[in-house]
């Protein structure tokens, strides 16, 4: 799937960001697969175990948001994952099935920024590097 640009981002990515930071943060980059959005037919082998229960299948309506609200189709988290280490904010270590998250210099900037974004009232959404 084609990458996305950090000036396209909107509120998924930034969201993503924000988990991401709390994941390296509190356990060591790993990430929780249930707190992830998967288009389990983009990614089987990173599907939660609720949502392998559950048998709930990708809905378009899953797909990433970006900036303006416009939707990129079978776009999930493990995607945006890819954009984020793709634009420098974060590195993807470990497997393929077994991914570990590493915040760069850069994302700690960034996330920095939304953090304070947020504090302020702003949201994920209208948030601007």
């Amino acid at each position: 799937m084609k990458r996305i640009s950090i000036e396209a981002f909107g509120r998924d990515h930034w969201s993503t960001l924000a988990y991401i930071e709390t994941v390296c943060v509190d356990n060591s980059g790993v990430p929780a697969r249930d707190r992830m959005r998967v288009n389990q037919e983009r990614h089987p082998g990173l599907v939660g175990e609720q949502q392998a229960r559950s048998c709930v299948k990708w809905q378009d309506s899953y797909s990433t948001r970006l900036k303006g609200n416009t939707r990129v189709k079978g776009h999930d988290d493990w995607d945006v994952a890819d954009d984020l280490a793709a634009a420098g904010l974060i590195e993807i270590n470990g497997t393929g099935l077994h991914p570990v998250f590493k915040m760069t210099d850069f994302g700690h900037v960034i996330a920095g920024r939304l953090r304070i974004h947020k504090a302020n009232g702003g949201n994920f959404a209208n948030f601007v590097t």
